[in-house]
């Protein structure tokens, strides 16, 4: 079942569109997800993927599939960068920051807004959702745009046919390694 979870909601990072995917997952037993992330890191590493629970609720957990290469460059944005800085996160290094996003998470009453920049979002976005609570924007797809709306709504349909490709692809017998771009 986790497999097909990773398809159906990490296809764009896996595809090397996006720089990551954020999903909740059903999960009753642990030691199964235990050793389906260990299994699917061990699998996607050496194609720059890594895949990770970043934080554990009753019965569920949000699981964060993402490229730490292209999270450094994300998070090395000026934009993003500075927001970051100002409230604590480390910047240099990827999988630091994801620490501290896992904290944040876990320890916030409502969900931290700046996850966008970890989902490869436009920092200019990620900044008009924060700045307007999620409102006042242009248009809305895979995130809120407050910027290019034209770019976006190509990203958009990028992502959309993404996930049905590669549902379809796995639905029809591929794995997750075939299905995942190296970088």
């Amino acid at each position: 079942m986790f497999e097909q979870y990773l398809v159906r909601y990490g296809a764009p990072t896996l595809a090397g569109l996006k720089t990551a995917s954020l999903f909740r997952y059903p999960a009753e037993n642990r030691e199964e997800l235990t050793s389906s992330l260990e299994q699917y890191n061990a699998l996607l590493i050496e194609k720059g993927v890594r895949i990770q629970c970043i934080c554990t609720c009753p019965g569920k957990v949000l699981i964060y599939v993402y490229r730490p290469v292209r999270l450094a460059a994300d998070l090395s944005h000026p934009v993003a960068r500075q927001h970051l800085e100002r409230i604590g996160y480390p910047c240099d290094d990827p999988a630091n920051a994801v620490e501290a996003l896992s904290e944040r998470v876990r320890r916030s009453a409502d969900f931290p807004h700046e996850v966008g920049f970890f989902l490869g979002y436009p920092a200019e976005d990620v900044v008009g959702f924060i700045r307007y609570g999620g409102g006042r924007s242009k248009c809305s797809g895979c995130w809120q745009v407050y910027h290019d709306v034209e770019s976006a709504q190509r990203q958009f349909e990028r992502i959309h046919k993404c996930i049905r490709v590669y549902c379809r692809c796995y639905d029809s017998g591929s794995t997750v390694s075939r299905l995942t771009v190296a970088s």
